[in-house]
């Protein structure tokens, strides 16, 4: 059910007074934003891993033992760049949950260690670094 014209009116000014009243704890009510993740990022990414491989295998052709280890190197860094293009703006961490009765009473037993970087997760490994 769609407001009426006064009751909008009356929404945004009450809106006003609360962020003129507490702009702290207004700013800290605000949503934020979500990352904005684009497909023409993920694909440049990846294309950019793809012919970091290329690289990296042409250095492996070559005779010469000094390019051979230049050439592989650019390609190493070419991957690992193009991964993090791909993989910057993703949302990899967790979302926080809201504390309940139930879990302050467990925060008080026995906290977990949750991991500071968000790329723990085992996957995210494996894509990355296929050989190990």
């Amino acid at each position: 059910m769609a407001l009426t014209d006064h009751e909008q009116k009356m929404l945004e000014q009450l809106e006003q007074q609360f962020k003129q009243d507490d702009p702290g704890f207004a700013k800290a009510m605000e949503p934020e934003p979500a990352p904005t993740t684009s497909v023409r990022t993920i694909v440049g990414g990846v294309l950019i891993t793809l012919a970091g491989f290329v690289i990296l295998f042409l250095g492996v052709g070559l005779q010469d033992p000094a390019a051979n280890i230049l050439v592989g190197l650019s390609g190493f860094a070419a991957m690992v760049t193009g991964l993090y293009v791909a993989t910057k703006k993703l949302n990899l961490r967790r979302t926080p949950q809201p504390k309940t009765a139930e879990t302050k009473n467990e925060t008080t037993r026995a906290p977990k260690a949750e991991p500071k970087d968000g790329y723990s997760s085992a996957a995210w490994w494996a894509i990355m670094f296929p050989w190990v």
